[in-house]
């Protein structure tokens, strides 16, 4: 964010949140649908309604499971984001936003539902979207305790020798 805060400034976190509550629109209504097009082929509310209880009895079943709990930490994350400004969420802001790199892994899963992600664009679009999330997730995450590690280690070394 800092990059961008150089290059947009203040913008760049209006952007970040429009960006946000685009997508978790997106994820908001994509349930729905699913739901809408239940009842209109079985026309029972019953079965539309079913369609929220998770299930592990099909791969499909569970490529939904997991779109399911992708949503339930999208929307802690959404919560965790509105109330920002109160003292418990500004400590641990960061936990909650690291819940999304989860989110996005589930999402990933999820989405071999669908038949249109084995045909491009789709197919290349998700494979880069992995790879530079993935990416991303190493060099901030990852890569600093791979530093912090090494020096200690380093440290460890040279009290040894002396």
């Amino acid at each position: 964010m800092s990059w961008w805060l150089k290059i947009i400034g203040s913008k760049a976190y209006r952007i970040h949140t429009v960006q946000g509550l685009f997508a978790y629109g997106f994820m908001l209504v994509h349930p729905l649908f699913e739901n809408i097009i239940v009842y209109q082929d079985s026309k029972s509310i019953t079965e539309s309604l079913s369609v929220f209880i998770p299930s592990l009895e099909t791969q499909r079943d569970i490529l939904l499971v997991f779109g399911r709990i992708a949503f339930l930490l999208a929307t802690i994350a959404v919560v965790a984001s509105y109330f920002r400004t109160k003292p418990f969420f500004r400590r641990n802001w960061r936990a909650f936003h690291i819940l999304n790199y989860l989110v996005f892994y589930l999402v990933f899963w999820h989405m071999r539902i669908g038949s249109d992600i084995a045909t491009s664009p789709f197919k290349w679009v998700s494979l880069i979207a992995l790879v530079t999330v993935s990416g991303s997730l190493i060099y901030r995450i990852l890569y600093p305790q791979y530093l912090k590690l090494r020096a200690k280690m380093d440290a460890e070394k040279k009290l040894q020798k002396a």
